[in-house]
């Protein structure tokens, strides 16, 4: 189907769908320039719009993205996120899995790692009924191949090199 049919069969709504829903990456492929001449306005506008990111050399890969429930994602969360990022560990943010929600997973072909960040919050009222959740989260997850690491707060801030060093290791 040529380009400047898109517009009129109602492919706004499609396109914006798609482009706002990838969970943790999204790769388009196609012609820069086609579509930044093409006579279709959202298309032609996502075009211009990469290459003012280009252009701006920002690594959109560290920003912590949106997430179906963020009042769940601590701010170590988004900055454990961040640096792994910049240490070339790609993530997966707020995996479904069973029923559960991993907050970092990476996914590769021989291994599942999730990566927990434990802090004081959640911590606070620390009992052994926790004790025994996580135990059974993490034998879970463990069936269905997931292998769990989980990080303090006091870790992450304390050895960042090290926490990052360990993620290098395991998934390897």
């Amino acid at each position: 189907m040529h380009l400047s049919t898109l517009s009129n069969h109602g492919y706004n709504t499609l396109f914006n769908v798609t482009i706002t829903r990838a969970k943790a990456h999204l790769i388009v492929v196609g012609d820069w320039a086609t579509c930044r001449n093409c006579g279709v306005r959202y298309i032609r506008n996502s075009a211009l719009y990469s290459e003012q990111l280009k252009q701006q050399n920002t690594d959109l890969t560290s920003i912590y993205p949106l997430v179906d429930n963020p009042e769940q994602v601590s701010e170590w969360e988004r900055f454990f996120y961040a640096e792994l990022s910049k240490a070339g560990i790609r993530t997966l943010l707020q995996c479904g899995v069973d029923q559960y929600v991993l907050d970092l997973a990476i996914v590769n072909r021989d291994k599942k790692p999730d990566i927990e960040v434990d802090g004081e919050m959640y911590r606070r009222n620390w009992t052994g009924e926790l004790c025994r959740r996580d135990q059974t989260r993490n034998q879970r997850l463990n069936d269905l191949g997931w292998n769990v690491m989980r990080f303090w707060v006091y870790e992450i801030r304390d050895d960042l090199p090290s926490c990052i060093a360990k993620v290098k290791k395991w998934q390897n």
